[in-house]
């Protein structure tokens, strides 16, 4: 089948020429050109001279390999296929065979608004065999990547449903069809529904509330208002403390004596470190020599503890009170900290070689050596490993002439329309425009446009394009849908 496009003012056709030896079904020619049929595209028969042409009205529509290219969610299949199928079963009511429809994704049509397709009736008797309806749906089934962001019952109910006829019945499959709309329609209805429940302990009615103390009437089915009265506290039950024994007057004494002793015993150690404090207030050559002689023994503890690598007791050299002299003090904590920080520092700059530790279970005298990288080349010899640094710079992209706005092209087959749930970019603002209007494809380095029959055509550089005919575009080209310009540019 041979087909061609034709632009007639703003609409677009898809036109077959009747060839010679084509035998014409002159009933179902009179059926598609003198009636509306549902799900048909509009047919026009011409003739000029001893030429004869089919003409089909495909103006803002989009092959359905078009529109199921990329990710189908389920309002896009069940639309497209409810409506082939309401459509091989209306053709029988107005005696139009089936044969007559091309089954073919190039040459069925689909709105990308309503989700529904049109199909082409073409009235030449063929002795080639056409496609069963069954299989075409099976091959759409099995090529085509659906939405996983939802769920995806629908598509193993409808390939199970092709699986399992032997004979492919158009108004069966509509009606599981059906079935699954309803389902979807029920989904979508039940999770818009939200219920708000008052939150309430597990164990309470349905119409508990707070200070509730009146129970529901027996054989009521809803519970009259009562009045929400509030809650007294219970009386907590006495509980019996056992008693106290208090120390005796003995006891106490014992006590006091006891802490006098510590209390002595104390003062004995503190008199034993003699502080500076103390000489002052008792000076005279016994105090002051043994003063200078304890001061002459801690240094040379200091000494010895420094050189045996041991911590050092660092003092005022006087006694806190509540506090042992031995004790070191917040502003000589913080000295020692920041001393051992800085030797940690100054040896985290030093790289010790770590020594290979034998394995006590080998026998003596075997090692492996020490451990690599697991990257590195075992023979001692450098691995050379090409890596392919080439970077895609071919960045092409629309700059929008009324807000200067710029569209990346990031995708294979970028769809530019007004119809949001559709297109890559929509067309905002301007009526004028088709739903799909025009799709810009990228292979390789290479980007061309294409115009999706539109009402109001696609322009490059103020020449009207062919419809469904893929025109290369260049750098700084201008490009024009109905009477919105861009600018094509590359990066």
């Amino acid at each position: 089948m041979e087909f061609s496009f034709e632009t007639n003012g703003s609409n677009t056709f898809l036109v077959y020429k009747i060839r010679p030896e084509d035998r014409l079904d002159t009933m179902t020619l009179g059926m598609i050109t003198n009636n509306r049929i549902l799900g048909l595209a509009p047919a026009l028969y011409t003739q000029m001279n001893t030429e004869r042409f089919l003409k089909y009205n495909v103006t803002a529509r989009v092959t359905i390999k078009q529109f199921l290219t990329g990710v189908v969610n389920r309002r896009k299949l069940l639309g497209i296929f409810s409506s082939i199928a309401a459509t091989l079963s209306a053709v029988e009511d107005y005696m139009i065979d089936q044969n007559t429809l091309l089954m073919d994704m190039d040459w069925i049509y689909a709105d990308v608004t309503s989700c529904t397709a049109e199909m082409i009736c073409l009235p030449v008797t063929t002795e080639t065999d056409l496609l069963d309806a069954g299989q075409f749906f099976k091959n759409i089934m099995f090529t085509t990547q659906f939405d996983q962001t939802e769920d995806c019952g629908y598509v193993a109910r409808i390939i199970s449903f092709l699986n399992s006829v032997p004979v492919f019945v158009a108004e069966d499959f509509r009606g599981m069809l059906t079935e699954l709309e309803k389902s979807a329609v029920e989904l979508h209805m039940q999770s818009q529904h939200v219920i708000t429940e008052e939150v309430r302990p597990a164990h309470q009615p349905a119409f508990w509330s707070v200070g509730q103390t009146q129970q529901p009437s027996v054989g009521q089915d809803v519970p009259p208002q009562r009045e929400i009265s509030q809650a007294q506290p219970e009386e907590m039950p006495a509980v019996e403390l056992p008693p106290v024994e208090l120390p005796s007057q003995g006891e106490s004494q014992v006590k006091e004596e006891q802490n006098k002793e510590k209390q002595g015993k104390d003062d004995q150690t503190q008199e034993k470190s003699m502080s500076v404090l103390y000489l002052l207030q008792h000076y005279n050559k016994e105090n002051a020599a043994a003063y200078k002689a304890q001061k002459q023994a801690k240094k040379h503890v200091r000494k010895a503890e420094s050189n045996s690598g041991k911590k050092q007791d660092i003092s005022f050299g006087f006694s806190v009170p509540g506090q042992p002299s031995s004790q070191m003090q917040p502003a000589a904590q913080i000295k020692v900290q920041q001393a051992e920080n800085d030797s940690l520092r100054r040896s985290e700059q030093i790289k010790v070689k770590e020594p290979v530790i034998e394995r006590k279970d080998l026998p003596a005298g075997e090692n492996f050596g020490e451990t690599v990288m697991a990257d590195a080349n075992p023979f001692g010899e450098d691995t050379v490993v090409l890596v392919n640094t080439q970077i895609n710079t071919f960045k092409p992209y629309l700059i929008r002439c009324s807000n200067q706005e710029k569209i990346l092209l990031t995708k294979p087959v970028f769809h530019i329309g007004k119809e949001r749930s559709y297109v890559d970019y929509c067309i905002s603002g301007n009526t004028t425009v088709s739903r799909s209007h025009a799709d810009i494809i990228q292979k390789g380095d290479q980007c061309y446009i294409v115009d999706n029959n539109s009402t109001n055509h696609t322009f490059v550089n103020e020449e009207m394009i062919p419809s469904n005919t893929e025109v290369p575009l260049t750098h700084g080209m201008k490009i024009r849908l109905s009477n919105e310009e861009f600018e094509f540019k590359t990066s």
